[in-house]
C-alpha cells in the first residue's frame, strides 16, 4: 500500500493499522502469522526513513480466559 501511494505520486504522512495487527486481540500484542515482529521493524524502520510515521490503533480492553475464573478481573465486577 505504501509503495503504491509513492508509485502514484499520492502523499503519505502517516501509516496507521487498526486492531487487526493485534494477536487475538490482547492490548499490546503482534499477531504472529500477520504481522510478525521482525517484518513490522523493517517495515516501521523504512516508514522512518522517509519521513513517515506509524501509528497503532489501541482499543483497551480486558480479556478472559477461563482458567482465569478466580482472578482479580472477576473480584472486580
Amino acid at each position: 500500500m505504501v509503495a503504491g501511494y509513492a508509485k502514484a505520486g499520492i502523499p503519505l504522512e502517516v501509516m496507521w493499522t487498526d486492531i487487526d495487527y493485534m494477536d487475538g486481540f490482547k492490548d499490546f500484542t503482534l499477531d504472529p502469522v500477520n504481522f510478525p515482529s521482525e517484518k513490522m521493524k523493517k517495515f516501521t524502520d523504512t516508514l522512518h526513513q522517509n519521513g513517515q510515521k506509524y501509528v497503532l490503533i489501541l482499543d483497551p480492553g480486558m480479556w478472559q480466559l477461563e482458567e482465569r475464573k478466580s482472578s482479580i478481573y472477576l473480584k472486580l465486577l
